[in-house]
């Protein structure tokens, strides 16, 4: 526990040093960052199911109802299909032989298949709930906390590490650099302008959030309206 929330981090440090660069490339040179991200994703995700076998797969472990107040796990759903706001941006590089609708659909159905299928692997391998549970109330949130727990072999805690970086991260530059296309097109903002709120004012913001529980309140309300507006923005696709 750090003894004030107005501090930052050697993660948070790493983290934007990494991404920040990468904000000022264009979406083409930024592919083989994906790829290497995609990759990444197979092997941990493998290794991670791996370690759910071996704690032993008990389906009880998900009752239909475990919590009375589910809002915030509400945001974080809605945040794992925020990748729409890329795709007009993807539209204008791709090749003209490729389908919009079927790498949208295809795309969508199957990381929503996996999904699934990872989070109750995860649930069944893991008391999260009761006076049972594996770890704290708020580490059982996350299953990157839970696999960083000391009882884990220690291939299962450097893999919860090393998929933080070579995963969650290299998303974020998509998204900078998404932002900063739309404010550059739309005539809203200079090249420096769209620059500045695109790749680096995110990070300034973060900067005094992220440690807060503010941060929290702020990732679960938006989704709800941003996402609306990004379904009916793109659905003439």
């Amino acid at each position: 526990m750090w003894p004030s929330p107005w501090c930052v981090t050697c993660g948070f440090g790493l983290a934007m040093a990494i991404c920040v660069p990468f904000g000022f490339l264009n979406l083409e040179e930024n592919m083989w960052f994906q790829f290497m991200s995609f990759v990444c994703l197979g092997l941990f995700t493998t290794e991670f199911v791996g370690q759910f076998a071996i704690e032993g797969l008990q389906p009880s472990r998900t009752p239909a109802f475990a919590e009375p107040n589910v809002f915030e796990a509400f945001g974080v759903v809605m945040f794992t299909y925020a990748f729409i706001v890329t795709v007009p941006s993807w539209v204008n590089e791709k090749k003209p032989a490729v389908s919009v609708k079927k790498v949208m659909w295809t795309s969508a159905l199957t990381c929503s298949l996996l999904q699934l299928a990872f989070g109750l692997l995860g649930a069944w391998a893991f008391d999260l709930v009761g006076p049972k549970a594996t770890c704290t109330k708020s580490d059982c949130q996350n299953i990157l906390l839970i696999f960083d727990h000391p009882d884990m072999p220690v291939i299962t805690r450097y893999s919860s590490y090393l998929f933080m970086l070579t995963t969650l991260v290299p998303g974020i530059p998509v998204l900078a650099i998404v932002v900063r296309y739309n404010l550059q097109s739309s005539g809203l903002c200079s090249r420096i302008g769209a620059t500045f709120w695109g790749v680096i004012a995110p990070w300034v913001i973060a900067l005094f959030l992220y440690n807060t529980p503010y941060f929290v309140k702020v990732l679960s309300c938006p989704p709800y309206a941003s996402q609306t507006s990004c379904i009916c923005s793109c659905s003439t696709l």
